[in-house]
């Protein structure tokens, strides 16, 4: 755990994202169905939705992000969030 993590776990931008171990996870269809139903509720097409898993595997809500930044992500996990987004957006022009 990086030094600073402990006095600073309260504000992701107190230290280097670098620091952190970020992986993907799987959320299961109940949460996945919640999280949708969140985006929707706030009338958006799309919303970086922020969750944190604790060392006991507990996912805690933190955040929606409207314009939420995905690039840092898809970069170290090489997810295809701009492609999706992208296709998000090509539906809606239709």
């Amino acid at each position: 755990m990086p030094s600073n993590l402990e006095k600073d776990y309260t504000d992701i931008h107190r230290f280097r994202l670098n620091s952190l171990t970020k992986n993907p996870v799987s959320i299961n269809n109940e949460l996945e169905k919640k999280c949708v139903g969140l985006i929707r509720s706030m009338n958006l097409q799309y919303g970086a939705i922020d969750l944190v898993k604790d060392i006991d595997n507990n996912l805690y809500f933190l955040e929606v992000n409207a314009l939420g930044d995905w690039l840092w992500v898809e970069q170290n996990h090489k997810l295809p969030t701009t492609e999706s987004i992208a296709n998000l957006i090509e539906r809606n022009a239709k």
